[in-house]
């Protein structure tokens, strides 16, 4: 669905200029700058989009409740938000991790995770000087969708249209398959990103269980 609007957008575009050169326009239209127009415009639609699933306004909560394990509840919270960085804090009542992620226009990137961290304080000035570079989300956001990054491969392995959680029914989700790239290790994440809202379920899968974590509520904390 969401490349169809890209694709439809695009055509309504090259429509237009098409018709305008029919219509026998006095100024000759050169065609490389037509190409490069359609271009910019196709990379901004992506990365408008590609943004989108993972919302970075502070103040933010997401409430997930788990099955399978204790501790797969959590409170995800946007603590910071500093130019394209963003600080998330998980606490799943045992503990707090904090992250930091870096919003670039064709990826999302984890540049610093700091476990057990109970200080509100930013770490964006020191995630600003770190190389570490896991890449959580990538375009062009279609099915089918590889790369790797951090000892893991990740791929989108479906488009979901709706996909129904108790927080309510979300549309345009994105299913990001997590296996590890070392073959002495076996495990497989799945994690669900909804256009708007980010990430909406988490599901860990091994040699006899299954954890799942589903948002179950949302909503902005000023506090």
């Amino acid at each position: 669905m969401i490349i169809k609007k890209v694709k439809y957008v695009l055509f309504i575009l090259i429509s237009l200029i098409l018709i305008l050169t029919l219509l026998g326009c006095s100024k000759q239209i050169d065609n490389s700058k037509i190409k490069n127009k359609v271009d910019k415009i196709n990379e901004k639609i992506t990365s408008n989009y590609l943004q989108s699933f993972f919302p970075s306004k502070e103040g933010m909560v997401f409430n997930f409740k788990g099955t399978g394990l204790e501790f797969t509840s959590f409170t995800r919270r946007i603590v910071h938000k500093e130019d394209n960085f963003v600080q998330i804090h998980d606490n799943n009542g045992g503990t707090i991790v904090a992250s930091v992620y870096k919003i670039k226009e064709n990826k999302i990137i984890k540049v610093l995770e700091r476990p057990e961290f109970y200080s509100k304080s930013s770490l964006i000035p020191e995630a600003r000087n770190t190389d570490n570079k896991e890449v959580i989300l990538k375009k062009s956001l279609q099915e089918g969708e590889i790369w790797e990054s951090a000892g893991q491969k990740r791929e989108i392995v479906e488009i979901l249209d709706n996909l129904k959680v108790p927080a309510g029914n979300f549309y345009d989700v994105i299913k990001i398959k997590i296996t590890p790239l070392e073959n002495s290790q076996s495990y497989e994440f799945y994690e669900y990103y909804a256009k708007n809202i980010g990430l909406i379920m988490k599901e860990n899968r091994g040699e006899g269980y299954k954890v799942i974590s589903k948002l179950s509520s949302y909503g902005l904390d000023l506090n």
